[in-house]
This record gives C-alpha cells, sequence and structure tokens, in this order.
C-alpha cells in the first residue's frame, strides 16, 4: 500500500464520482478517458440486482454500496476514502458530469496557485 505523500504526488487531485445504473458509455468514459487523468474512486449506488461487475484498477477505486443510499451519502464516503488515502483535492460529480482535460488542469492550476483557496468551479 502506498503511504498518503506518495499516493498524492502520483494524483494530485482526485475524482468522487457516484454512479446508478451507469451505462456502457459512461462505464467507457470513466476508464478509457477520465481515469487517464486522474485517480477515480466509483462510488456504486446500484441496486445489488442490478449491478455491473466494475473492476478496481491501479487508477480505479470502486465502492459497492449494493442499494441506492443517495448521492450526499456516497460523495461523503467518497471523500472519506480518498482522506484516507492522503488526498487533498476532489472533484465531485455523478455519472452524467463530462469534462474534458483542459477543465482538470485548469481547476489544478488554481488549486495549486491560490494557497488560500478552499473552493473552486465553472458555472
Amino acid at each position: 500500500m502506498n503511504r498518503p505523500d506518495k499516493e498524492m504526488s502520483k494524483y494530485p487531485a482526485v475524482a468522487i464520482i457516484v454512479l446508478f445504473c451507469p451505462g456502457d458509455s459512461q462505464i467507457r468514459y470513466f476508464y478509457s478517458i477520465l481515469s487517464k487523468h486522474i485517480k477515480l474512486y466509483l462510488l456504486d449506488n446500484t441496486p445489488a440486482k442490478k449491478r455491473r461487475l466494475l473492476r478496481t484498477t491501479g487508477r480505479i477505486k470502486v465502492i459497492c454500496n449494493h442499494k441506492n443510499r443517495g448521492i450526499a451519502y456516497a460523495l461523503n464516503q467518497g471523500i472519506t476514502e480518498a482522506v484516507k488515502d492522503g488526498h487533498r483535492l476532489y472533484f465531485l460529480f455523478d455519472q452524467d458530469t463530462v469534462v474534458d482535460e483542459s477543465y482538470l488542469e485548469a481547476m489544478i492550476c488554481k488549486y495549486k496557485s491560490d494557497t488560500n483557496t478552499a473552493n473552486t468551479g465553472y458555472i
């Protein structure tokens, strides 16, 4: 297991994404595109009977709740896991969120350039 400081240096930020019955295109996006740029925590609120097998990899950590516990519960659960792993910068998304590389880079740069930043984002 990586020490938190090593984990933080490998991944300057992590995305915490709440899932509920995700489709093929969403799963493909997370595994093939988004995970190339950032570490992911996938919180799956899909009921056990409808759940698809999602795999944990080096850049993706899957946490299955086996029922819909709500987005707030799952986001807090993801933040708790990320804190345990030593992360301090989080992107909070649901499964319908799609961002490009420039968004992630801009937000990470803003965070690094201003030590007083507690929250940043585009509206």
